[in-house]
């Protein structure tokens, strides 16, 4: 009888936890304009508290009125210069209660959120082709695997590493990435220019 007590208390704990989610804007590109969107139903106003850059200080703080698009609200954020999470608190009149909102956004150099995935995935992909190139003693293997990481070192310098904070340590990883793909792709072909 006590675990069939304990399994409800778990169940109800549990349904709480996953129903009190905080809403999130999809990810945005560092520098853009944000369009901050809220939905109050029957509402004569909806206006932004504050809004937070990923290291809490504010980047709005006050009451800014949105611009109503029916039962939409909108407010153009154009300070996205912070990569990170953003939050958004505001309130509006929802049905003549006067109701608290709150809404996350991630900023990142690409604007798509958690691409270290895709990162692994080149990096796999460019490094097994010069493996396999080494293997069967094939050099124009190892000259695209090379371009392949070559390629992903580009798209680092240029987009940067989402989850990197810093810009500095996302140049010096496209570089040296840069440089390994350089170096097999040269190699690879000074080796087969040889034969």
């Amino acid at each position: 009888m006590m675990k069939k007590i304990m399994f409800v208390f778990a169940f109800v704990f549990l349904i709480g936890i996953v129903s009190a989610t905080i809403e999130s804007l999809p990810a945005q590109k560092q520098w853009d304009e944000v369009n901050l969107i809220q939905s109050c139903a029957n509402s004569t106003y909806a206006n932004i508290t504050k809004v937070l850059y990923p290291n809490s200080t504010f980047a709005l703080r006050g009451e800014y009125e949105m611009t109503a698009l029916g039962d939409d609200y909108n407010y153009s954020f154009t300070d996205t210069g912070v990569l990170g999470t953003y939050l958004v608190y505001g309130h509006c009149d929802e049905d003549g209660t006067d109701t608290y909102w709150a809404y996350d956004f991630e900023v990142t150099t690409s604007g798509i959120a958690n691409t270290l995935w895709l990162y692994i995935i080149i990096f796999v992909f460019g490094t097994g082709l010069i493996v396999f190139g080494f293997n069967i003693q094939d050099n124009w293997i190892i000259v695209l695997g090379g371009f392949i990481i070559i390629l992903l070192g580009l798209y680092t310098l240029f987009y940067g590493i989402v989850g990197l904070k810093d810009t500095v340590y996302s140049w010096a990883i496209g570089i040296i990435v840069l440089m390994v793909g350089g170096y097999f792709s040269i190699r690879g072909a000074m080796e087969s220019l040889n034969d």
